[in-house]
């Protein structure tokens, strides 16, 4: 990445992370790239990163298997494969929301965990636990 390669202090710092770390900034990034382009209907863009978002997720939970963070953004890329094929919903909704909520019982004052909750209060249909109205 040329913001990296570019700034020696910042490489530095950045090195003082763990690998846990460093794969959920790049999952965090991906993330919001993600949703960008799924805004733009751009999904065929989305897949490969969504792709490797989820095997970064799963590298994180092997070596933090209690993760809220890391969790919250399984149950979240589940969301972003409905949001391409929403007849993955009935076999993929059911692990996204168990996922988000684990995230939430492990780590509620987590800023992405709260986002991805509210999220899936807001956005899963009533009849199946959504919520718009909920604090």
């Amino acid at each position: 990445m040329i913001w990296i390669t570019g700034n020696r202090c910042w490489t530095k710092w950045r090195l003082t992370f763990s690998s846990a770390d460093q794969q959920l900034e790049l999952i965090h990034y991906y993330y919001g790239y993600i949703a960008f382009l799924l805004n733009e209907e751009r999904t065929k863009e989305a897949k490969p990163y969504i792709e490797k978002g989820e095997k970064l997720i799963k590298e994180v939970l092997k070596e933090r298997p209690e993760s809220g963070a890391a969790h919250a953004f399984k149950g979240s890329y589940g969301s972003f494969k409905i949001a391409i094929n929403k007849i993955k919903a009935v076999t993929l909704g059911p692990e996204s929301m168990k996922q988000i909520n684990k995230a939430y019982k492990l780590d509620p004052t987590d800023v992405q965990v709260v986002a991805d909750k509210a999220n899936l209060l807001y956005y899963t249909p009533g009849i199946i636990g959504g919520n718009k109205k909920r604090p």
